[in-house]
């Protein structure tokens, strides 16, 4: 499953593969999230990282990559490592061993460096390879030429004839001035994301999307059942929501 973006750039399955520098960039796997839901109460199966592997699983056989970078929030919890954050990272390492792994910071990173360490792999706020810029986006940045960042988990939502809501995680392409910048969804399928087509500008939980707004940004669907497809730009869709509400 994957549709071309650009050039030397492909969407993959809540991923993007990067011909030039042979890397497959992924962001927001939030391990270990059923552990932090059980201790406030919400009680789910550990069923998340087993769906998150079949996904990599996909995107190496697709697209063998020679390098990742995950754009941080690998783990989920603020306050410790737990025991499934652990073992789920531990696999994660072992089924990229051989290539070279890249680690972005993000905002929920917080005692990821001794498992990385363990590896040899150093925890970086943001990395820059070539024309492109690598960082987790909770916090503002200077724009290179290229840019990817996660931290938003973007999606769409949208009605049928019958009036039933559906809701799609997405990619996010935009130029601002001399930059390209790059939104990736959450590969986590327990985040829902913020519904970009819907929300405010002031809704939004980057500072970067906040300064710059999203309206003029392609949206491009993922979904693992129904493929990849390029929807019209955000405000386009604001609108079409609009005109349905008025009418």
């Amino acid at each position: 499953m994957s549709r071309k973006l650009a050039r030397g750039m492909e969407i993959g399955l809540y991923s993007l593969f990067i011909e030039e520098i042979g890397a497959l960039v992924v962001s927001d796997l939030h391990l270990g999230y059923e552990i932090y839901l059980g201790e406030i109460g919400v009680h789910v199966p550990l069923t998340q990282y087993k769906k998150i592997r079949e996904y990599l699983e996909e995107n190496i056989e697709e697209f063998d990559p020679q390098m990742l970078i995950v754009l941080g929030d690998l783990k989920h919890d603020f306050s410790k490592a737990s025991w499934q954050e652990w073992r789920e990272i531990k696999d994660f390492f072992d089924l990229f061993s051989g290539r070279e792994v890249h680690l972005i910071r993000g905002n929920h990173d917080n005692y990821l460096k001794p498992i990385a360490r363990k590896r040899g792999i150093e925890l970086k706020d943001q990395i820059t390879i070539g024309k492109y810029k690598f960082f987790h986006g909770h916090k503002p940045v200077e724009l290179g030429k290229v840019n990817l960042m996660g931290h938003e988990h973007p999606a769409i939502s949208i009605r049928d004839e019958m009036g039933v809501k559906w809701k799609f995680k997405c990619l996010l392409y935009g130029e601002f001035e001399k930059s390209d910048l790059i939104v990736l969804p959450s590969m986590s399928p327990l985040m829902g994301g913020t519904e970009v087509n819907v929300s405010g500008r002031e809704d939004l939980l980057s500072p970067i999307l906040r300064e710059r707004g999203v309206d003029h940004m392609r949206v491009y669907v993922v979904d693992e059942e129904a493929g990849i497809y390029e929807f019209p730009r955000i405000g386009e869709l604001k609108s079409e929501l609009l005109d349905d509400a008025i009418h």
